[in-house]
């Protein structure tokens, strides 16, 4: 039986080149160690003609970051709906209560027009993970100055994100991680 190769002009080698073009664009830039390490986890994982699917992602692995990582279902439909599917414990803690299960839009009242959602759908439908620096938008403010957040694409069938894996390192006020 002859061997299998990739072909280099399939949609998923393709959508596999395009996420590592936006993973080098990231790394030349100022990013918490977390946030690095996470990178060079996932690039890991890739396999060489498709992008990862859940089954790559061991969380067992890298266990000092399990409470930053936080894992998003897309569910299909005309238009891509989230749901909370894993919660890490300091993302837990962030939004002072564990909601994994429960949609998007049944825990933010105006996700509809939150910029996490655009950010979201633009990981599911360009397979490009997404870096952001900046204030929380979705999260409670009480205690945290910024945020850091990484989401990267997992693919079950290589080429369409059915899972968004999230990690996000919360800063108080006092410039401390939470």
């Amino acid at each position: 039986m002859a061997a299998i190769v990739a072909d280099s002009a399939s949609p998923a080698v393709h959508f596999r080149a395009e996420c590592f073009a936006a993973l080098d664009a990231m790394e030349t830039r100022s990013l918490h160690p977390k946030i690095r390490e996470m990178i060079g986890v996932y690039r890991s994982i890739v396999p060489s003609d498709r992008l990862p699917s859940r089954q790559h992602f061991d969380p067992l692995a890298i266990p000092h970051l399990l409470p930053n990582i936080w894992l998003v279902d897309v569910l299909d439909g005309s238009e891509p709906r989230f749901r909370y599917r894993l919660m890490g414990t300091r993302v837990a803690q962030a939004f002072a209560a564990d909601i994994t299960g429960r949609l998007f839009e049944d825990v933010h009242p105006d996700f509809a027009n939150n910029p996490m959602r655009g950010f979201l759908i633009d990981v599911a439908t360009t397979r490009r993970p997404h870096h952001r620096l900046g204030k929380p938008n979705a999260w409670p403010v009480n205690e945290m100055l910024s945020l850091e957040r990484l989401f990267l694409p997992l693919a079950g069938d290589g080429v369409h994100v059915d899972i968004v894996l999230a990690l996000t390192i919360f800063m108080r006020k006092d410039g401390v991680e939470f």
